[in-house]
Parts: C-alpha cells; sequence; structure tokens
C-alpha cells in the first residue's frame, strides 16, 4: 500500500508540473524499460524499507489518514462533541495511544464509572 500511495502522488505531481510518465520515457529503448519493470517489481515485492528510507507519501498513506481521522476528526458532527471532556479523560485514563479492539469492553466499563 505504502510503495502504490507513493507512485500514485509522483503521478500526481508530474500531472501538476504539467508532464507524464511517458513524455519521460518517450526515448527510452523498449527492452530496457521491459527489463527495469522486472526488476523494480522484484526489489519492491522483496525489499521491506526501512522507515528512513521511506518517503511521506509511503508513511501516511490514504488509509493511515482515514484511519487516524476517523478516530479524532469527526468529533464536531456527533450529538454532543466530546472535544470538551477530552482533556479530563485523557487524564484519566492516561493512555498514549488509542484502545484496541480487544480493549473495548475495558474502556466501557472504565467510561461507565466516570
Amino acid at each position: 500500500m505504502a510503495i502504490s500511495n507513493h507512485i500514485k502522488n509522483l503521478n500526481k505531481e508530474l500531472t501538476n508540473l504539467g508532464f507524464d510518465a511517458s513524455d519521460i520515457l518517450a526515448d527510452v529503448d523498449a527492452d530496457f524499460l521491459k527489463k527495469q519493470n522486472l526488476k523494480a517489481k522484484k526489489k519492491v515485492l522483496d525489499l521491506d524499507f526501512q522507515n528512513s528510507r521511506k518517503t511521506e507519501w509511503m508513511i501516511n498513506t490514504p488509509k493511515k489518514l482515514l484511519y487516524e481521522k476517523a478516530l479524532n476528526g469527526n468529533w464536531y458532527n456527533f450529538s454532543v462533541n466530546p472535544t470538551q471532556f477530552a482533556t479530563e479523560l485523557e487524564t484519566k485514563f492516561k493512555k498514549t495511544d488509542y484502545y484496541r479492539k480487544g480493549e473495548t469492553h475495558k474502556l466501557e466499563d472504565k467510561l461507565q464509572a466516570f
């Protein structure tokens, strides 16, 4: 997913600059492109990129951004906006990360006691 997001954003940048991938590759030999395509696919599928070598687009994938938005980005749409309670709840529960799927029942118990 990270690689496809990176490629999608690179294509968008090229389009914004008035280029297309075919413009860049127009004068390149077809056999060379075929070999490079195979080589690139092998590298991408075989490599596990270290975080230091990932670009911003590879780290901040649409899936990750939507996940983070789903966690706290739409609070203003709730009938009661929980933003006003967020600071107090954060200090009471002292959780530095989000509650995972299996922790929701424990969280419910804590909130009921609150």
